[in-house]
């Protein structure tokens, strides 16, 4: 598969059902993305899937905020000096 292929079949949703992702399907898809390439090979991220009670607090305080017209921000804002040779 050529890149321009995997760019023009590349799509954008943004309507969501109201049912979970079941695990299998959030298993493989951290399984796929851990071959992503990161800047500098600097690999920063850290997965959380969240459900339940903790989910919908999250849900129910992003609704609150942009009604309020919070500007959004961001959850990492930094990750440290890099190190060694870049």
């Amino acid at each position: 598969m050529e890149y321009e292929d995997i760019a023009r079949a590349r799509r954008s949703v943004r309507g969501y059902l109201d049912k979970p992702v079941p695990r299998a399907v959030i298993e493989e898809i951290a399984d796929v993305a851990k071959y992503a390439p990161s800047s500098m090979n600097t690999q920063p991220w850290h997965l959380h899937v969240v459900t339940g009670d903790a989910l919908d607090r999250i849900r129910d305080g992003n609704v609150k905020n942009n009604l309020a017209g919070v500007p959004p921000t961001r959850d990492v804002t930094e990750h440290g000096k890099y190190q060694g040779v870049h």
